[in-house]
């Protein structure tokens, strides 16, 4: 019903084939890191059942081969859509920004071919391979035809039992093989792990934004920059997102501004889930007024503007690059006006339409 799970305080949610629509509110305000859709195609779906998540840094996990359906349908659309699927009797895979993750306990399929994985399909965009450590078993072909593969990770602190069928086409001499702390001795013992890169899997700990607030123009661009640490995490990757793409996009960190308003920019670690933000604002760069003779009269004796005019009015005073710096309502007659600048021409102008020109 509406509101079923709102503020519920949910880090993921499963939702089953059966589910045929979502409501109102259903899962608003909720601290939601992933979601899972069972259901082959998108369910119908209230524009606000995830409101006030950023879906856009949450993974939407679906089945194999649906993910256009997704990314074609309303509010679905605005997750970071990915393909997923059963690969044992009690386990899962999904693949996400490159990171196909096997998840849950038990052991998985054998596969009676390399082309026979679930995630076959999906291998050339494959960088990293991450076994939770509930799997004991790992299937036969598994991971056959990977060859873009950068990093394995297995948090198993048992290395499984495996052949070389598994990475069969994979250069793994070269391949870093990350496992938990005091692992390495057993994998460096076992056939097949051996062979890998051996080191130590390090947790991310943090991130931090090298900004935490910023004011800017309708096409200006912000470079943020995202300091994750420990410098020498395992994975130090992030994903970058804006709460509200018509004020602000983002892409690897550069932050364009495309609306008046503000927006959340948030950098999220891929491991971990650690998060920062940004918050900017952003507004239309106004033209400076033509200069005329003013029925106002305006003169700078620092730190004091006095503008005098016969009526009440507003007056926006601007810099030379069209900048509005202050809006003032002033009485008619003549008011005096603290001004905290330095140097330079500022733009006086009138809401009755004089404008003038002072140095500073």
């Amino acid at each position: 019903g509406d509101s079923a799970f709102a503020d519920a305080g949910l880090t993921s949610v499963t939702i089953p084939t059966s589910m045929t629509s979502l409501r109102a509110y259903a899962f608003a305000g909720a601290g939601l890191t992933s979601v899972t859709n069972r259901r082959p195609w998108p369910q119908a779906i209230s524009s606000t059942a995830f409101k006030g998540i950023v879906t856009g840094s949450i993974p939407l996990y679906v089945p194999a081969g649906s993910e256009g359906d997704y990314k074609r349908a309303d509010v679905w659309k605005k997750f970071r859509v990915s393909p997923s699927g059963v690969c044992g009797d009690s386990l899962i895979w999904a693949l996400s920004d490159g990171v196909l993750t096997v998840s849950g306990t038990g052991t998985m399929t054998n596969y009676s071919g390399s082309n026979n994985a679930p995630w076959y399909s999906y291998r050339g965009s494959i960088r990293t391979v991450v076994i939770e450590d509930g799997v004991t078993g790992i299937g036969t072909h598994a991971f056959a035809g990977c060859t873009g593969l950068t990093s394995v990770i297995n948090r198993n602190p048992s290395p499984q039992s495996i052949d070389s069928t598994v990475f069969a086409g994979v250069k793994i001499s070269s391949l870093p093989l990350y496992v938990p702390v005091e692992s390495a001795g057993a994998y460096d013992t076992t056939n097949v792990w051996k062979d890998f890169a051996i080191g130590e899997e390090l947790t991310v700990e943090s991130v931090s934004l090298d900004s935490t607030s910023a004011v800017f123009f309708i096409g200006d661009t912000l470079r943020l920059t995202a300091t994750v640490l420990p410098e020498d995490a395992t994975n130090r990757a992030v994903i970058w997102t804006s709460a509200d793409e018509t004020v602000a996009t983002v892409s690897d960190g550069l932050v364009t501004a495309v609306g008046d308003g503000t927006a959340r920019i948030e950098v999220k670690t891929a491991d971990g889930n650690r998060v920062d933000y940004c918050f900017v604002t952003v507004s239309q760069k106004t033209a400076i007024p033509a200069v005329d003779a003013p029925t106002g009269r305006v003169y700078f004796r620092k730190p004091v503007l006095y503008v005098n005019s016969p009526v009440a009015e507003w007056v926006n005073i601007y810099s030379v690059t069209g900048t509005l710096l202050y809006k003032l309502e002033k009485p008619a007659g003549e008011s005096s006006f603290i001004i905290n600048r330095s140097g330079g021409i500022l733009i006086v102008r009138g809401s009755s339409g004089w404008t003038g020109k002072v140095r500073n």
